[in-house]
């Protein structure tokens, strides 16, 4: 099982009122926990592949709101084959807070880079620095993280196809053992259920934003392959590893066909899933707090799906991992084979 917990609210840590919105974000997080332990008690028992701390920015919770929410999940579930991975943002992710992960047990971290241009990282609307991106990969190498996966994106607004060959190289040149390459995706945050609560646009969905065209976006895509053929692989689509690491295991649970284990995702706009069912959580946080204490669970929709329609899925996501699918353990799984019949 992959677990992650998720709760993704904008938050500005410097604001009066921002302890006790931690203080509230996770305490709700324990109470959905609480609520799925009671409904399916089993999953207190099943041991957990890895586990995900993501969703916005967990890296701006006070060290006590950590270690609490890290000592309740450990105190719950079964921890004894799990790693634990963290996601952060770089200008929140300091030497000490970095130390903080490592003695609750992270080996795993990643962040949102977005690009290594400084230019184009403030047009995102960060606050971090390509400087600040260095700093956190040589501070994680040294204080013993296994994998540290940075995450950059093209079709940004001012982009250019230089602009991603740069980013390439630097992203080669750092020697990363992880890397995730994927594309703006243009939709509005409630269309595609990101979880962040927040309403109105961002800066590449306004009419006068210049945007990269299509032609472009193409080009980018192509310098991935260029730039990282020989000495990464891309498993699943996005996701690039070194040909002398793994792939990332949160990923390979869900998606590989000998694997494709249930994913349950606790916290604001969550998606779990397993063979027969997908259940999305609620995104509002005002929403999700009035379930919360009305005592259900934060569902947003749930859809259970037919052997068929549980073959059909399952031939997806072992497709998304770009390798070529076993028939006879398709066969074996679902009871029906993946190739096309006449």
């Amino acid at each position: 099982m992959s677990l992650l917990p998720v709760s993704t609210v904008i938050v500005n840590p410097a604001s009066a009122r921002a302890p006790a919105l931690f203080r509230d974000i996770v305490d709700r997080n324990i109470h959905e926990a609480k609520l799925w332990l009671a409904q399916i008690p089993a999953l207190g028992e099943v041991p957990v592949g890895e586990f995900n701390l993501f969703g916005g920015t967990p890296s701006l919770l006070p060290p006590e709101e950590l270690q609490r929410l890290m000592t309740f999940y450990r105190n719950h579930f079964n921890f004894r084959d799990a790693t634990l991975r963290f996601e952060g943002e770089p200008g929140t992710l300091t030497r000490a807070f970095l130390a903080q992960l490592r003695e609750l047990g992270f080996s795993k971290l990643s962040f949102g880079a977005q690009s290594f241009s400084d230019r184009l990282i403030k047009g995102c609307g960060r606050m971090h620095s390509a400087e600040a991106c260095y700093q956190v990969i040589r501070d994680a190498r040294e204080l013993g993280f296994a994998l540290v996966s940075v995450d950059l994106m093209y079709g940004l607004q001012g982009q250019t196809v230089d602009d991603v060959r740069d980013d390439l190289q630097q992203a080669r040149a750092l020697d990363l053992s992880h890397l995730v390459f994927t594309k703006l995706h243009m939709k509005p945050f409630a269309e595609s259920r990101t979880g962040v609560s927040a309403e109105g646009e961002n800066t590449w969905q306004r009419k006068e934003a210049t945007m990269p065209s299509l032609g472009q976006q193409y080009q980018m895509r192509a310098l991935a392959e260029q730039w990282l053929d020989g000495d990464y692989l891309e498993h699943p689509t996005m996701y690039f590893h070194h040909r002398t690491a793994q792939p990332e295991k949160w990923k390979a649970i869900i998606t590989d066909l000998d694997q494709q284990a249930p994913e349950v995702a606790i916290g604001l706009g969550g998606s779990s899933k397993c063979a027969g069912a997908e259940l999305i959580n609620l995104t509002d946080y005002a929403d999700y707090q009035r379930a919360l204490d009305s005592g259900q669970l934060p569902v947003a929709s749930v859809r259970g799906m037919s052997p068929d329609q549980q073959a059909i899925n399952g031939c997806k996501m072992a497709l998304s991992t770009l390798i070529p699918l076993d028939d006879a353990l398709f066969q074996q799984k679902f009871g029906v084979s993946c190739l096309l019949s006449r």
